[in-house]
């Protein structure tokens, strides 16, 4: 997973949203019309990791 390209796919998807929780951001990115990854446990679970980090960083 780029890291860069997921944040700016983040950005896009919670410009669409005044709330969204990572559970809704994971499934925007795994159907259309982003269908940026699969899903799978393993890329949740990454995912998930990586959106805490991002969420306290303000990146998002």
């Amino acid at each position: 997973m780029k890291y860069k390209r997921v944040v700016q796919l983040v950005n896009q998807i919670l410009a669409q949203y005044t709330k969204a929780t990572v559970r809704q951001i994971y499934y925007r990115l795994i159907s259309p019309p982003y269908q940026y990854m699969l899903n799978t446990r393993s890329m949740y679970s990454s995912f998930d990791i990586k959106a805490g980090e991002g969420k306290g960083t303000g990146r998002y």
